[in-house]
């Protein structure tokens, strides 16, 4: 009997400590889900910092992308998406640009400028568009939307590559947000005083060129002048001989 009841002791404390340790499972799991920010409406991982993440794409105008954190960030992992529409209150592009496509780099809003160390992206571009308007390779520009509208400002567009069907192109990009691929404007920058200079320098040199032109013409006539008049007196000396 008591080895029974020793037994029956036993079966009774072991099932209330694993009820307890069952609890505390729970309460860690929930812990951490706590700590966790969510993205698109799940728990997320931790995104490390000082760590090149890169993922690779299979849609337009974005075929990968490239990033660092400077911080550890519990978000999830920046996408790229090609865009139609446009939020409220947001307009796109001047008309009098010619736009390729507009794209997206959809994150959560803890992923942004102040803890980005670079954002890269691999762009292509179909080859006939390019093509069609007789663009050079490096004829592409990408334009940001921030607060003040769009800007190419601290944007760089290099070419990368081609096939037959696509032109690829890396942009080195500001912040995630809303972007636009337009044919590149070519820029006259007129700097007038190099201008101006130049026209002086131009000038003083036609000036020169004058009188070095009238320098020989008079000394032609010099010339010419002083074997007339010694023609003369020879002349003149050999009739008073006869």
């Amino acid at each position: 009997m008591k080895m029974r009841g020793f037994w029956v002791f036993s079966v009774i404390c072991l099932v209330f400590l694993g009820s307890d340790l069952v609890s505390a499972a729970n309460e860690t799991v929930n812990t951490a889900t706590t700590i966790n920010s969510t993205f698109e409406g799940g728990s997320v991982p931790r995104i490390a910092a000082h760590k090149v993440m890169k993922t690779l794409h299979f849609s337009e105008p974005v075929k990968s992308m490239e990033f660092r954190l400077s911080e550890h960030v519990w978000a999830g992992r920046p996408i790229p998406e090609r865009v139609t529409t446009f939020p409220l209150g947001m307009a796109d592009l001047d008309s009098s640009k010619n736009v390729y496509s507009y794209f997206r780099i959809k994150a959560d809003e803890k992923i942004n400028s102040s803890v980005l160390d670079f954002l890269r992206v691999k762009l292509s571009i179909d080859a006939k568009w390019i093509e069609d308007r007789e663009l050079l390779i490096d004829g592409i520009d990408v334009y940001f939307y921030e607060l003040n509208g769009w800007t190419n400002t601290d944007i760089n567009v290099d070419y990368f590559g081609k096939n037959s069907d696509e032109f690829y192109y890396l942009a080195e990009l500001p912040d995630m947000g809303y972007y636009a691929i337009v044919e590149k404007e070519e820029k006259i920058e007129l700097n007038l005083e190099t201008i101006e200079e130049e026209i002086i320098e131009v000038n003083i040199s036609e000036m020169g060129n004058e009188l070095e032109l009238a320098e020989e013409e008079f000394n032609w006539w010099k010339i010419l002048v002083i074997i007339l008049v010694i023609g003369y007196f020879i002349r003149k000396r050999a009739i008073r001989k006869i």
